[in-house]
C-alpha cells in the first residue's frame, strides 16, 4: 500500500528519525530493497532526498485499500 498523506519535512515535524546515507538514496536508508516494489523505491528514493518522512497515523487506510 503507497500511503496517501502529504509529506512533511524531517525538521519541521520534529521527527527524530532520520535517514541514514541520504546523500545515497538508492541504499534505502539501509532498508532490505527486495521487500519493496519499483514505486515503492521511489517513494522512498524521494522522501530520503527531501529528508522528509510520512506520518502512518495520518493516512487514510480505506482509501489505501481501495486504491490497491
Amino acid at each position: 500500500m503507497i500511503p496517501n498523506w502529504p509529506r512533511k519535512s524531517i525538521v519541521t515535524i520534529e521527527h527524530e528519525s532520520l535517514w541514514r546515507s541520504s546523500e545515497f538514496p538508492e541504499q534505502l536508508s539501509g532498508l532490505d530493497a527486495g521487500c519493496y516494489t519499483g514505486k515503492e523505491h521511489q517513494l522512498i528514493k524521494g522522501l530520503i532526498k527531501a529528508d522528509e518522512w510520512i506520518i502512518e497515523k495520518k493516512n487514510d487506510l480505506i482509501l489505501m485499500l481501495n486504491d490497491m
